[in-house]
């Protein structure tokens, strides 16, 4: 298996765990809004809950947006370039994107080291964070590797024309 269908693979997968992720976080602040509602009585928590589950589907839903291609870009100007400059310049976007996750994944990485490391918890439901840092650091890696990915392509496809 090539890296480019590992990749693939490993994004659908997380692409479940992040459906499930909003479905939990939909869940609990419906059932919240009707506690608060019905019974004058909210849930304890939601907010920690529904950060932690939106940290899960953004982490790997930003991966998925980029393997797919459809992140917004603006072609206001690279839209009137030849098709060699643009696979370039597109080349140049990603790998500049990709030194920036690159940096950040480091960053968070580190911190979620950091919050394993004395078991830091949310505020109310005393919910281990590391666990979901650490999801966010992956899900910021699968990026960078997809980033990667792309930027190859837009080269190539600059060097066949």
């Amino acid at each position: 298996m090539n890296a480019s269908k590992l990749i693939a693979l490993l994004t659908r997968v997380l692409l479940i765990i992040a459906t499930l992720a909003m479905v939990v976080m939909a869940t609990i602040i419906a059932m919240n809004i009707l506690g608060r509602s019905l019974f004058s009585r909210p849930i304890l928590g939601t907010n920690d809950i529904a950060g932690l589950a939106g940290v899960v589907f953004a982490s790997i839903a930003i991966a998925y947006t980029e393997w797919e291609r459809r992140n917004v870009l603006v072609e206001v100007v690279v839209a009137r370039f030849p098709p060699r400059v643009k696979a370039f310049t597109d080349a140049f976007v990603l790998l500049l994107s990709l030194a920036i996750i690159g940096v950040l994944t480091w960053a968070m990485f580190k911190e979620a080291a950091y919050a394993a490391s004395f078991s830091q918890t949310t505020l109310i439901t005393k919910l281990p964070l590391a666990p979901f840092k650490y999801v966010w650091s992956v899900g910021a890696t699968l990026l960078g590797a997809i980033l990667l990915r792309n930027a190859i392509v837009c080269i190539v496809r600059g060097f066949k024309r």
